[in-house]
């Protein structure tokens, strides 16, 4: 049903290395409309994420029933990638067809969104990896340096250890694992055909593989054992450091949350509150923090 009144709607997007996430939100801030689409993080394929922001933005404005041609649209847009500043300079300076536009991080919309607006911290840990604490208008950010240089911990991260694991065991230099099985049943592939399978694979292609390290590990495999050890000492290290901030909420946002948290140490997890909103609606507060 097409909204026929002029008024000004909110559009908040969160896009990282595996999709893109939109919401449509009014000035009350109830939900019109959503839509998810393919990656967008502009470090790794700009013209990808350009698409991915565009047809999720207009798949959410279609199910709300809204017109950017009748209506103001203001945008909220959080990115992987655009902590880098040639690549936030390159996205703010997009000819979007929206009324406006302010370009944020990631992982500063998933803590807007984790904590209403409100100060405190946030980890991600999905396709890649990082934190971000926000405390009396100071913030700072640990990790999100991109894969496979950092993010470790992350979905990507796990897959491609999973990977050098598998084919450390195939070539009778490293432990045997179940890796190699639970790869090639993910990938449809022979244990010869691995490593060309994987060559030059994105990171969205290696955090599928995330779940071969955890299925690995609930049968016993020492090497996903060992693997994910690294990740939560990783992890764990990153919390220490943002917990010195002494942020009033601290909250975990991405898909590889309801697999890792578990596995960390009991005081750590006794800290951690349920995110109140989603990144997207961190878009929009964001928005909101902007127009004050």
């Amino acid at each position: 049903m097409q909204r026929n009144q002029s008024s000004s709607f909110y559009l908040g997007v969160d896009g990282g290395g595996s999709k893109c996430k939109a919401v449509v939100v009014n000035h009350d801030l109830e939900i019109l409309g959503s839509a998810v689409a393919g990656p967008a993080n502009p470090c790794v394929d700009y013209q990808l994420a350009i698409h991915s922001i565009t047809e999720s933005c207009s798949q959410a404005l279609a199910e709300a029933g809204l017109s950017q041609q009748q209506h103001q649209i203001e945008l909220g847009l959080a990115l992987a990638g655009v902590n880098f500043e040639n690549v936030f300079q390159r996205v703010n300076e997009w000819s979007h067809p929206y009324h406006s536009m302010r370009l944020i991080t990631d992982w500063h919309a998933a803590c807007l969104g984790a904590h209403e607006g409100k100060d405190g911290a946030v980890v991600i840990v999905g396709t890649g990896s990082c934190g971000y604490v926000c405390v009396d208008g100071h913030s700072k950010s640990f990790g999100g340096h991109g894969f496979p240089v950092g993010d470790k911990g992350s979905g990507a991260w796990l897959g491609l250890q999973a990977v050098k694991a598998a084919l450390l065991a195939k070539d009778e230099m490293g432990p045997a694992t179940l890796l190699m099985d639970k790869l090639c049943e993910s990938l449809s592939c022979k244990p010869e055909e691995l490593a060309i399978r994987m060559v030059g694979a994105s990171s969205a292609h290696y955090a599928q593989l995330a779940k071969t390290v955890f299925a690995a590990n609930k049968d016993g495999d020492e090497q996903a054992a060992r693997i994910l050890r690294e990740a939560t000492d990783y992890i764990e290290a990153m919390l220490a450091s943002i917990l010195k901030y002494q942020p009033p909420r601290l909250s975990f946002v991405g898909g590889i949350t309801p697999f890792l948290v578990p596995l960390l140490n009991s005081e750590l997890r006794e800290r951690i509150s349920r995110p109140l909103a989603n990144p997207e609606m961190g878009a929009v507060y964001a928005l909101l923090k902007n127009n004050r």
